[in-house]
């Protein structure tokens, strides 16, 4: 018998937007100049800039491999990192989690501290 990590309440909370307030919506989702020059580069078609029209979001990935590049520079943006499998990133990550596991009997409270340690 298999055992569901997570219940559908919160299923349904991760597929969805958390309730924020009208504060934290500027302080967290009002983008920087710099965000700006980022999302809206000289040269640049319109499909590719931050608040386009609708119409225009039909066009956007065309080319097969432009939702990949983008997300490649978005990564690079953030400075995100990845850990692939045997890495010294995930083994770290792994030992994370392992040590927490010992503290906490809960699914959800790991994959929660997973998330937020990235």
């Amino acid at each position: 018998m298999s055992e569901k990590m997570f219940s559908e309440e919160q299923l349904e909370q991760l597929r969805s937007f958390p309730e924020i307030s009208a504060d934290e919506l500027i302080r967290y989702f009002t983008p920087t100049a710099a965000d700006a020059m980022f999302v809206s580069p000289c040269g640049r078609g319109p499909v590719d800039r931050l608040g386009v029209a609708p119409a225009a979001l039909r066009l956007y990935g065309k080319r097969d491999q432009t939702r990949s590049d983008h997300l490649g520079l978005i990564a690079k943006y953030l400075e995100w990192q990845s850990a692939p499998a045997g890495s010294q990133a995930m083994q770290e990550l792994e030992q994370f989690l392992l040590d927490r596991a010992m503290e906490h009997d809960s699914p959800t409270l790991l994959f929660n501290l997973a998330r937020a340690s990235t």
